[in-house]
Order: structure tokens, then C-alpha cells, then sequence
């Protein structure tokens, strides 16, 4: 289930890019009106991630 996310400030196209890196391995969109979706990895993108971070 997506989260949607009405930030106070509108984010450049670098800020994206630098705020969706560091948010690795959530899946980051950017609506047209600013809004940001989060979207949280499923199936075998989540045993990956918790393989890597060891719980």
C-alpha cells in the first residue's frame, strides 16, 4: 500500500534524485503537483533486504 506524502517545499529534480538515493531500496514517485508516493518493495526485493541487513 503506496503512502503518499504533501511535502512543505517543492523538490528540484536534483533534490529527488539525491532524497530517492538515500532511500534506498524504497520505490520514491513525485507526483506532478510535488506530492511524493512511497512504495514499499514486495516479495523477494523484501528477503533480499533483510538477508542484506541482517534481522
Amino acid at each position: 500500500m503506496p503512502v503518499t506524502i504533501h511535502p512543505l517545499q517543492f523538490m528540484t529534480d536534483h533534490q529527488f534524485l539525491v532524497f530517492s538515493r538515500s532511500n534506498r531500496p524504497l520505490r520514491l514517485e513525485r507526483e506532478v503537483n510535488g506530492d511524493l508516493v512511497i512504495r514499499i518493495p514486495t516479495g523477494s526485493e523484501v528477503s533480499a533486504i533483510i538477508a542484506e541487513i541482517g534481522v
